[in-house]
């Protein structure tokens, strides 16, 4: 028999204190779950496609707002591209695509029945004529650059900077005593100028110039003359407010407009960024049967919110006041809807909107400080044009 050592025996012996409670091992299981559960369950799909057809030279600020778009939305943009030529758009337009981008081209227009006046602005660029970064010349006008009897480069007149530019000297009635090499694309000039001695210079959008990193000047004939990027919605059966819902993500200040700065082009300052932007709307009883179907009726397919209040003349006057005279400007109604006698009577935070002659009973007034101001006149265009 073995004597009895106490050394050997092994007894229970309380753990000595680390710092980590049972809270804190708590909290440690729970972080661990919440990883497994991040893993097994499915990332959220993006729940619809909005298809657009886009100008070639309108790629790069589209494609950056689209990302920005998708990954904040989690709708999917699928885009094709198309030349700036009225010649190569696709014929089908209406039938499968949402939304077309395009830049100041009069015969694509023309062309697609396209009115500007339907479509939405998004940002704005220029003709310049580019040359070589080393390049001396400075010429500042259309005149100087032809009195160098110098090779210059134009892209054909049905692209974009090409119909301009024709029309400009056609109106100057500059002759044929210059020397003139014409491209198919902006982006065969652009590549002419950089890599080869053959031209002097060349006519091209500010923004291709820039992004191909060559020198550009602004000529007087050229100083006036913006070439408006548009979106316009074309199929109007399906995924339209998805659709208006992006060309107002391009057009926020916090949004799609600074991917157009980014490259080079001039956005076009448009509302604050709202997924459902809601505006308000004052009327006096004579105008509510007249705009309440109109305007519910843009509400469904925008997917925005109107409230609009009815009331009397005297109410509309004591709540402008209120409201003025509060900290909670951000109350202020977005439009009114009010008659000649009233107007005469509201401060000069709203202006006047023109409106056609059959509204000639009714002055529609937009508060200047609204968020959605670019929204605002929208609804009235679509109220005014509504049959």
């Amino acid at each position: 028999m073995r004597p009895f050592e106490p050394s050997q025996v092994k007894t229970f012996r309380a753990p000595k204190y680390t710092g980590i409670t049972l809270s804190l091992l708590s909290m440690f299981v729970l972080a661990s779950m919440f990883v497994v559960w991040n893993q097994i369950t499915p990332q959220t799909s993006h729940k619809s496609t909005i298809n657009i057809y886009c100008a070639k030279s309108l790629r790069l600020p589209l494609e950056a707002c689209a990302k920005d778009f998708e990954n904040e939305l989690k709708i999917n943009i699928d885009i094709s591209y198309f030349e700036n030529s009225n010649s190569s758009l696709p014929q089908n337009l209406n039938d499968s695509n949402l939304l077309v981008f395009y830049s100041g081209n009069d015969k694509t227009s023309e062309s697609q029945g396209i009115e500007n006046k339907k479509a939405i602005t998004i940002a704005h660029d220029w003709i310049v004529f580019a040359l070589q970064k080393n390049s001396r010349l400075l010429p500042e006008s259309l005149a100087e650059i032809f009195d160098l009897n110098n090779t210059i480069g134009i892209s054909h007149a049905n692209t974009i900077s090409g119909n301009e530019i024709k029309k400009v000297i056609g109106n100057n009635h500059y002759q044929n005593n210059y020397k003139v090499k014409f491209y198919k694309s902006e982006s065969e000039l652009a590549s002419t100028l950089l890599h080869t001695d053959q031209l002097s210079g060349g006519f091209m959008t500010k923004s291709t110039a820039l992004q191909n990193g060559l020198q550009i000047l602004q000529l007087e004939e050229f100083r006036t003359k913006r070439l408006p990027v548009y979106g316009l919605v074309l199929n109007k059966e399906s995924h339209t407010d998805e659709t208006f819902k992006f060309i107002r993500f391009l057009n926020a200040p916090s949004k799609g407009n600074r991917h157009f700065k980014n490259f080079n082009f001039s956005p076009y300052k448009g509302d604050e960024w709202a997924g459902t932007p809601s505006i308000s709307v004052f009327c006096e009883p004579l105008f509510e049967n007249t705009l309440k179907s109109t305007f519910l009726l843009f509400n469904e397919i925008e997917k925005i919110e109107s409230e609009i209040l009815s009331t009397e003349k005297e109410n509309i006057l004591n709540t402008l006041v209120s409201i003025s005279q509060s900290s909670a400007q951000g109350l202020m109604p977005d439009i009114l809807l009010v008659t000649s006698s009233t107007e005469k009577k509201i401060s000069p935070n709203y202006e006047r909107l023109q409106v056609d002659d059959n509204f000639n009973k009714m002055n529609i007034l937009l508060y200047r400080n609204s968020k959605y101001k670019i929204l605002c006149k929208r609804v009235i265009n679509f109220f005014q044009t509504k049959d």
